[in-house]
């Protein structure tokens, strides 16, 4: 059986200071990712032999060692939820249905913010494309039909969610980040706004500001509905980021030694190749330790995050 991923699973770019970005097109493609990590390593590397943007070879371990925690770290209940990594890619493929009802008022009215701003509709107006027969028989003014396409002509933003939380956050830290999140979507798209969301994070390489190391998931591209359960795993499950993203560390990590790295803010400079791939990207907060992580509210997070994409909005005009 081939557990290889396909060809447009992923997007890679290297910049000239040969920095490193990966950019998964779903939650689904970096689960084939691991689950190719997990069965067929061999046949990853030979996959991928040659094909890096950056030149070098994929810098995956054969050897499951003390490093590869995303698939040896032992499973629990605080850590993920008792998922382990085969777990995470189950849910990866089929969603997180369960989280879906803790996000549930907030994913709901996120998605139908969505649906509204990318509807193709028709209005009754005084002129317009075709006729009603009720209404012009009644004497109405407002007896033509008018199209409206609503998202052609919408700002677009691209939020940039940080992960790599502290190793004693728990899943309700993370769900009550993920509804902010979801309110901060179902705000902007009521003001017009197409979101776009990704999740992921910046390393440093041996602590060397220059080597950088990115990886993203897309979550929703601006144009498209908000995927329930896709978004409920990846915001809200600790299994996406503990077993996951550490997962492709260990595909991609060039030279994250030792561990993976120094994970940090999301800093995407106007050289950076794979700020072409994230236009309009706005970059929310990272939480470091999880003692002040717990300490704030669903509130605090959405304020932090609404500050991130005004100070965009004012920068850019």
């Amino acid at each position: 059986m081939n557990h290889l991923p396909n060809a447009n699973d992923i997007t890679m770019v290297a910049d000239k200071h040969n920095n490193l970005a990966v950019v998964y097109d779903s939650v689904q493609a970096i689960a084939r990712f691991a689950n190719a990590r997990y069965k067929d390593p061999d046949g990853l590397i030979r996959q991928w032999s040659g094909r890096m943007p950056d030149g070098k070879p994929l810098a995956l371990s054969v050897n499951k060692d003390e490093h590869d925690s995303g698939i040896t770290a032992p499973q629990s209940r605080d850590w993920d939820k008792n998922t382990g990594l085969a777990g995470a890619i189950d849910l990866a493929k089929k969603g997180w249905v369960e989280g879906v009802k803790d996000l549930k008022k907030d994913s709901l009215s996120a998605l139908q913010h969505t649906e509204e701003a990318h509807r193709n509709s028709f209005s009754n107006d005084v002129t317009g494309a075709f006729p009603v027969i009720g209404a012009f028989l009644s004497g109405r003014p407002d007896c033509m039909k008018r199209y409206h396409k609503h998202s052609t002509d919408s700002p677009i933003i691209s939020l940039l969610i940080p992960s790599g939380c502290a190793a004693d956050t728990n899943a309700r830290d993370l769900i009550r980040r993920g509804r902010a999140v979801l309110r901060l979507i179902n705000n902007l798209e009521a003001e017009g706004f197409q979101v776009g969301l990704y999740m992921g994070e910046q390393h440093l390489a041996n602590g060397n500001a220059r080597d950088l190391f990115w990886h993203f998931i897309s979550l929703k591209h601006p144009e498209r509905d908000l995927p329930l359960t896709d978004t409920a795993f990846a915001l809200a499950h600790p299994a996406a980021d503990r077993r996951l993203l550490i997962t492709s560390l260990e595909i991609f990590r060039h030279g994250l030694k030792p561990g993976y790295g120094i994970a940090k803010n999301i800093q995407l400079d106007s050289d950076h190749a794979i700020r072409n791939h994230l236009p309009n990207a706005v970059t929310l907060p990272h939480y470091y330790r999880s003692r002040d992580f717990a300490r704030r509210t669903e509130d605090d997070f959405y304020k932090e995050a609404l500050a991130a994409v005004e100070h965009y909005v004012k920068k850019s005009g």
